[in-house]
């Protein structure tokens, strides 16, 4: 299978990449293990893919009409086509989109723009509580990270809290979560001894832009609490001196250890 085989099969790979190991995918999931130029397109367009699905825009049911005529009508030109064409086009999704490009799918940009600008007024501690369980499949999902657009330098809120290490920060720059552009998201990695760490997420965001910011001044005065959805172990922090808000996810069971882990050690 060549790298154009490939990608064309691999276009058929949800964006959370659920369905990545049916076995008609084998083949291609084989090629992308020996073929980093086309692992690296895939990742591209994953994140794409990703993006577009964390828009979340909802079409008004007109033009959710016009579009499906405007995409059976191709479809039936595309058929005809092939018909008569002695090499017949295999169809793939992105081919869809680049075919769409001109007539529908400047439509639903359009929509998508208006719809899904970012929020930019105060959001809640628990929405930054819940927010990762919407993107990420564990602390660790560093594909889901790299996924999401990047943080502005403009806005920026602060790095790491005092005392950490910048070193522990992984997945280069700081994200922003679609639906908040003011909120930064970074992953890391917190060493527990030469074998064992603990990973995690680090969410940073201006007091002003939070409604109920937190009391609590370190992460070790931070009390944890879950998740909505129980995945993540969380706790929230604000440093009175800048008034910086830091949100910290690890994996149930972990918040412990990353508090141990965090204490400053005898010299």
């Amino acid at each position: 299978m060549n790298c154009e085989q490939a990608l064309e099969h691999l276009d058929a790979v949800r964006p959370d990449r659920s369905d990545l190991g049916e076995p008609e995918l084998a083949e291609a999931r084989a090629h992308l293990d020996k073929c980093p130029a086309c692992t690296s397109e895939f990742q591209r367009r994953s994140a794409w893919d990703l993006q577009v699905v964390a828009m979340d825009v909802e079409i008004p049911e007109d033009l959710q009409a016009r579009l499906l005529e405007r995409i059976v009508g191709h479809e039936k030109r595309l058929v005809t086509d092939d018909q008569v064409t002695p090499h017949p086009r295999r169809l793939s999704r992105r081919f869809w989109f680049a075919g769409l490009a001109t007539t529908a799918l400047v439509l639903v940009a359009t929509v998508a723009w208006h719809f899904s600008s970012p929020a930019t007024g105060p959001v809640t501690l628990q929405q930054l509580r819940d927010w990762p369980g919407d993107y990420f499949s564990s602390v660790d999902d560093l594909e889901a990270m790299q996924a999401l657009p990047e943080f502005d330098p403009v806005n920026d809120v602060g790095g790491f809290p005092a005392g950490w290490n910048p070193d522990w920060r992984l997945a280069g720059p700081a994200r922003h979560f679609p639906n908040h552009e003011r909120v930064a998201v970074m992953a890391f990695r917190v060493a527990t001894s030469r074998r064992d760490s603990v990973p995690g997420i680090l969410l940073v965001v201006d007091s002003s832009d939070l409604v109920d910011a937190p009391r609590a001044e370190d992460f070790a005065t931070a009390v944890p609490r879950y998740s909505a959805a129980r995945r993540f172990s969380t706790a929230a922090w604000t440093n009175p001196e800048t008034g910086t808000v830091f949100v910290c996810l690890v994996a149930p069971g972990h918040h412990e250890r990353l508090r141990q882990a965090l204490e400053p050690r005898p010299v």
